[in-house]
């Protein structure tokens, strides 16, 4: 046997180990950075991600610099550190498959729920929405997407409508393998045709953003629709992208030709703050913060109509249909297992649930424009003769393991201020914490919205609430 031959080989093994860990390391971390402050992800689960690569990569690239350049800790010691961390993680990695855990993360969720549609033989709709609405005006139907509102110019002025265009198919979103659409109303909203034809008073109007709007779920599988079910003269609406100062606005508008007994405003807890921040510092927007101020929008439909339909032709004018995507590659079980996929997936969600969701995360200033705006819609349900009634709305984090933590997203914040206005509050969070595994029973994959059972069994329970806001002198009609 050839000892220094042998040495030599280990000490180049050796080398290369540690080289590779630093060209690893140092890729990973220029990918991180470049995602989290050159192009970062808007998606609120991306930067979680990305600081948590740069947590590993990181120090992986300062130990293979110094072990290469100095020699601190040796190059063997520094591969054998390396090899037998990476070792150790497969026996985890096979026990996670071994008995089928899921530990999937929000960035994989969508395409591995398409993944287990296709092994049971459902046929996945692959396309962009701009391209089933392309497809969809090439057979002859005058499809639109939705639209979340933002101020128009218009020859009167600006305009900030708060509602989409009327009367056309919608196409919303793909949860279940197929896109879910539905015709809106004469006003843009999510409503069946005719509705707002109804007499006074309304039994229930329903406010909140896509939650309420119905994201992602076809017409008649809606929050609304299962409210509607019970009480026919149910009005939704909700529109994806507001926050409670748009929803305010909204209230404002369409309210006095509703004249609703009851008023259901769905607080989702997932970004609500953060488009009331945003929604702030919006001119049109803080107008409604000025008692009696309106734009005018029921009359204005025509108005609302033709600038979003221009908004639609300019994107389709120079749009060339393409074939639907192929389904992506998905990697066997093998190469998921060689990836460590399971295991930083599980260690990526119990990061975000315990690290990336320290609270709280809004100063005082927000949470008392929040509690002003609470206070003007209430007083203007109230002058309407109505009630007003909060559905407080989990978000995934929550309804996977904080149901109880009243800090998490500033719950805590958020129900003091219902209550100091003595309006009251529906939690669904507790109707979700009687079935063991809400996570997955209810919501389709990580961060998604609601599926169909989600939004039932929240529309049941709020229903089941119903008594407690209604007297017997005001009860609602059937």
């Amino acid at each position: 046997m050839n000892s220094p031959r042998m040495s030599d080989l280990i000490r180049r093994a050796a080398y290369l180990v540690v080289f590779l860990a630093l060209l690893i390391g140092f890729g990973k971390s220029l990918h991180a950075f470049y995602r989290i402050f050159i192009t970062p992800d808007p998606a609120d689960f991306a930067r979680p991600w990305f600081w948590i690569q740069v947590a590993w990569s990181v120090p992986l690239t300062l130990l293979a610099a110094s072990s290469l350049l100095f020699r601190k800790p040796s190059r063997a010691n520094t591969a054998i550190l390396l090899f037998s961390l990476l070792v150790a993680m497969y026996p985890f990695e096979i026990a996670l498959w071994a008995l089928n855990m899921d530990t999937s993360f929000s960035r994989e969720g969508r395409q591995m729920h398409f993944e287990h549609l296709r092994k049971q033989g459902i046929t996945v709709d692959m396309r962009t929405p701009l391209n089933v609405i392309f497809d969809l005006r090439r057979a002859g139907v005058q499809a639109v997407p939705t639209f979340s509102p933002s101020v128009q110019t218009v020859p009167s002025g600006p305009l900030f409508p708060l509602s989409a265009i009327s009367r056309k198919l919608t196409v919303l979103c793909n949860h279940s393998g197929s896109y879910a659409t539905y015709i809106s109303d004469e006003h843009g909203f999510n409503n069946p045709t005719g509705l707002w034809r109804h007499r006074l008073p309304f039994d229930i109007a329903i406010f909140g953003d896509s939650f309420a709007q119905g994201f992602c779920v076809d017409q008649d599988k809606d929050f609304s629709s299962y409210v509607r079910h019970k009480f026919p003269a149910t009005a939704n609406l909700g529109m994806s992208g507001t926050g409670p100062l748009a929803q305010l606005a909204t209230m404002r508008e369409y309210l006095p030709f509703l004249k609703p007994r009851l008023v259901l405003w769905l607080y989702y807890e997932g970004n609500d703050l953060d488009d009331l921040d945003r929604e702030l510092r919006d001119p049109m927007l803080q107008n409604y913060l000025m008692p009696g101020f309106t734009q005018g929008l029921i009359r204005r439909q025509g108005e609302i109509d033709l600038v979003y339909l221009e908004q639609i032709e300019r994107k389709l004018k120079d749009f060339r249909s393409t074939p639907p995507p192929t389904p992506p590659q998905t990697d066997s079980e093998i190469t998921k297992t060689m990836r460590l996929f399971r295991t930083r997936g599980l260690i990526f969600s119990a990061l975000r649930a315990r690290v990336f969701s320290r609270d709280p995360v809004h100063d005082k200033s927000l949470l008392d424009s929040y509690g002003q705006v609470v206070l003007a819609a209430d007083r203007q349900v109230d002058a309407l003769g109505g009630k007003l009634v909060l559905v407080y709305l989990p978000d995934w984090v929550r309804i996977k393991g904080r149901l109880a933590d009243l800090g998490y997203q500033q719950k805590e914040d958020v129900l003091a201020i219902a209550k100091r206005a003595g309006i009251p509050v529906v939690d669904i969070g507790e109707i979700f914490r009687t079935h063991p595994d809400a996570a997955h029973g209810f919501l389709v994959y990580a961060g998604s919205h609601y599926s169909e059972e989600g939004y039932r069994l929240a529309a049941d329970y709020v229903l089941s609430r119903l008594p407690e806001f209604t007297q017997s002198g005001s009860r609602l009609s059937r």
